[in-house]
């Protein structure tokens, strides 16, 4: 096992930056969160640039890198997390799901271990089988889109989220049984 931190707690540090004091105090992994500063999902070109952007700043460390898709405002600057995997307009499910797949693609091109990923919160009063059809159908698609990239999914149950616990995700890796999409524990939730 390897101790990690999430760029989340470097909001104000270049990531060049981050990383460098992450390696000097002794950490071996990073999860860096694909937010503005890196990506700019709307850009396709952001991909790109992300690519460099990480390579460049973990060249001289060589951390284990996983990438954090749970970046507040990225999608909406007005709603926190949204859209999601699981909101209510298929069109909002389908940024969250190019949003991801950018993510994929910057994974593989770094060789990161994987892309963290939740559920989301409900944006409407759908039921919970109405919300767990829309995740599944969602993550079948994103697995199917990023298939050719071998990019394993980390998963995580997070409180405020529709998949909230060890006992929602076990319902989703039962009615989802596929190799690349695992599960991340986040030790701050524990």
């Amino acid at each position: 096992m390897l101790i990690g931190y999430n760029t989340n707690g470097f909001a104000h540090h270049r990531l060049c930056d981050a990383i460098e004091i992450l390696a000097e105090i002794g950490y071996r992994a990073v999860a860096i969160t694909l937010d503005h500063t890196i990506l700019d999902p709307p850009d396709h070109r952001g991909v790109d640039r992300a690519i460099q952007l990480i390579s460049n700043a973990n060249r001289n460390f060589e951390l284990r890198v996983t990438l954090e898709t749970g970046a507040r405002f990225i999608l909406d600057p007005r709603r926190k997390h949204q859209p999601t995997l699981i909101s209510f307009e298929e069109c909002g499910r389908e940024l969250r799901l190019k949003y991801l797949q950018a993510a994929t693609e910057i994974a593989a091109a770094i060789n990161a271990d994987s892309v963290s990923l939740w559920s989301g919160a409900p944006d409407d009063r759908a039921t919970e089988t109405e919300l767990f059809d829309r995740l599944t159908a969602s993550l079948e698609i994103l697995l199917q889109r990023t298939e050719s990239t071998g990019v394993l999914f980390s998963f995580e149950p997070e409180p405020d989220m529709f998949v909230d616990s060890m006992t929602k995700f076990a319902r989703l890796q039962n009615a989802l049984p596929h190799p690349r999409l695992g599960l991340t524990l986040d030790i701050g939730h524990l």
